[in-house]
């Protein structure tokens, strides 16, 4: 089908494109939900169907799709690192108020689905949520036209398959199922909320927050998956004993391991410590944009900043030479991964220039 193979390709460049979580909320409009919406074949720019900014009393919604001077749907467009769930009601409120049976609240890289009409809490009304990062892109791209494409929209064949959606979420299978898919990941990942859960907790009990590092080694020693992978019998391959280089692009998870290098940009940099390739990196960002560094401020983790301008924001603050700004260092290999392929990302580079070598 046309339709879904020239989503597939937009949801791809964007996935591909990266530095999602820097865009503004105009960026998020311009460059993710109307190219979405155009896929689904909503035509964005006749303003007596895709309405921008549409008023209800003295409020507006982002976007109201029209059909025959109607509303049929209500977008809420949010900033990219928005937490949405604050925003629900007001959407809702404003859909329920109008009769508008179809609601959508979006940050751009997260895709929350209403029926603002049916019963139950403004949360109980949420049917399905898209994912850009995390869900397959032909799955993505095959629920985008199942609930929000024009035809799908206008003929009511939207809504049936919403209700059905919503009907199934008490489906206790499908939880059943992958509830240890998800516990797993956190595990095995060892999930950047669950490292600050426990170090809080381990906190109230004895004063003293652990190690990052500690906890992430705990996390993967004492806990075994839920779900027993499957191995795969993979013949004639020899145990590799020297350093292997591991694009950053490709390996979730580096604790338990030792760097040893990094190349970046073509250039060899020898480290012996995982926050020597953190400080290292900062050091280069800095000699490379100068000013323009303090925009690393912006790159924070889910519960507290990786950068500031404040030495007691920080657990273990490292002064970046030739700024007033303080890294954070009490982090594991993994999450020192992630804030380097972020800060990279910032500054408008390529993940694939960056290589760790490690054993």
């Amino acid at each position: 089908m046309k339709q879904i193979e020239s989503l597939i390709n937009l949801l791809k460049r964007i996935k591909e494109k990266g530095k999602l979580e820097f865009l503004s909320e105009d960026a998020t409009k311009l460059g993710i939900i109307l190219p979405i919406l155009q896929c689904l074949e909503w035509e964005i720019f006749d303003t007596d169907i895709v309405v921008s900014e549409h008023k209800i009393g003295s409020n507006r919604v982002d976007y109201a799709l029209f059909h025959k001077g109607k509303p049929t749907v209500f977008i809420e467009a949010k900033r990219i690192d928005e937490d949405l769930e604050k925003h629900q009601a007001q959407l809702l409120k404003y859909s329920f108020e109008e009769g508008v049976k179809l609601a959508v609240l979006t940050n751009g890289k997260s895709w929350w689905l209403y029926l603002p009409l049916s019963e139950g809490s403004w949360e109980q009304r949420k049917f399905y949520a898209l994912g850009l990062l995390e869900q397959d892109v032909e799955k993505l791209a095959q629920k985008f036209v199942e609930f929000l494409s024009k035809d799908n929209v206008l003929s009511g064949d939207a809504i049936k398959k919403a209700e059905s959606e919503l009907c199934n979420l008490g489906d206790i299978k499908t939880f059943a199922e992958n509830l240890p898919i998800a516990w797993n990941k956190l595990i095995e990942e060892a999930d950047e909320i669950l490292i600050e859960l426990l170090a809080e907790k381990c906190e109230e009990i004895c004063g003293k927050k652990p190690e990052d590092d500690t906890i992430s080694k705990f996390i993967l020693s004492f806990n075994k998956p839920l779900i027993e992978k499957k191995v795969y019998k993979v013949e004639n391959i020899k145990e590799e004993k020297t350093p292997t280089k591991i694009p950053t692009l490709y390996k979730s998870t580096y604790i338990n391991t030792t760097i040893t290098s990094f190349v970046f940009e073509g250039k060899k940099y020898l480290v012996s410590t995982w926050k020597d390739l953190l400080v290292k990196m900062c050091e280069l960002m800095k000699s490379s944009y100068g000013e323009s560094f303090d925009r690393v401020l912006a790159v924070k983790g889910p519960r507290k900043p990786y950068f500031s301008n404040t030495e007691e924001d920080l657990r273990a603050p490292y002064l970046i030479s030739g700024t007033k700004i303080y890294v954070e260092t009490n982090l594991n290999a993994g999450r020192i991964v992630k804030v380097v392929q972020r800060m990279i990302n910032l500054f408008g580079k390529s993940e694939s220039g960056l290589q760790i070598e490690n054993k």
